[in-house]
């Protein structure tokens, strides 16, 4: 897990946390409030999250009281690379003309 803080004027990466077996979402909640405890910053302090797609982190965002926006370059990401390798053993022109490029 890495967390970055955005203010109007600057902003701080607080580094990777290191994430042993699972990561249900309550203990993503309870691990990322731990580390925003170290710099005495409160979750209940926190105006919004963005997060990439995964299950897990769309449970977090709906489970505490924030803004929470999807990474718009991953889901892109995602989009490019299930249109390239689900297509790769076809003709490219078949595959541009289906999905209409």
């Amino acid at each position: 897990m890495n967390i970055n803080i955005h203010t109007n004027k600057q902003f701080w990466n607080f580094s990777l946390i290191r994430i042993h077996g699972s990561m249900p979402a309550q203990k993503c909640i309870i691990t990322l409030e731990n580390k925003l405890a170290q710099f005495k910053i409160s979750l209940d302090g926190v105006v919004a999250i963005t997060t990439d797609g995964a299950a897990v982190v769309t449970k977090v965002g709906k489970s505490i009281n924030v803004r929470h926006q999807l990474c718009l370059a991953h889901a892109i990401q995602l989009a490019v690379i299930k249109v390239i390798y689900n297509n790769k053993k076809k003709n490219p022109q078949e595959i541009l003309k289906r999905n209409h490029i």
